[in-house]
């Protein structure tokens, strides 16, 4: 999970490789199917991050708001805007509910607002448009 955190310490391709085989090692565990969808999400694979985030365990209110952010990213790369900040909301909300802001889940989330955001962000800065995100909500 503090891998998923903090862009700098991930490795794509191991990231990949490690999850893919877990899974086949233990396909019956519902929370790593959410590891699994939070991975492939961050890569790129949308369509496969959806349908393994779909099993993924929902448990819990982590849980939850960590299947959520990642569909919300999954979604945003997909086109699906909509979508998209349906999930993000969701995520928000349980952050906010749980006071978790500032723990690793608040560092998930607020990782998955940041990829999102330098998304749109940076067109708008190579034409010379403000850049400038002052909330969550205006993220999508």
């Amino acid at each position: 999970m503090h891998v998923l955190a903090n862009e700098g310490l991930r490795d794509n391709a191991y990231l990949d490789r490690s999850t893919r085989q877990a899974l086949l090692l233990a396909p019956e565990l519902t929370t790593l199917k959410g590891t699994r969808g939070a991975v492939l999400a961050r890569l790129g694979r949308h369509e496969e991050a959806l349908a393994m985030l779909a099993e993924a365990d929902d448990s819990n209110d982590a849980f939850r708001c960590f299947n959520a952010a990642f569909r919300a990213l999954a979604h945003f790369h997909a086109g699906r805007k909509d979508q998209a900040t349906a999930e993000l909301e969701i995520a928000t909300a349980i952050l906010q509910s749980q006071d978790w802001t500032n723990s690793i889940g608040g560092r998930i989330v607020d990782g998955v607002i940041a990829e999102i955001s330098r998304t749109l962000i940076e067109p708008r800065k190579n034409a010379g448009q403000p850049a400038t995100v002052t909330r969550a909500s205006a993220v999508i």
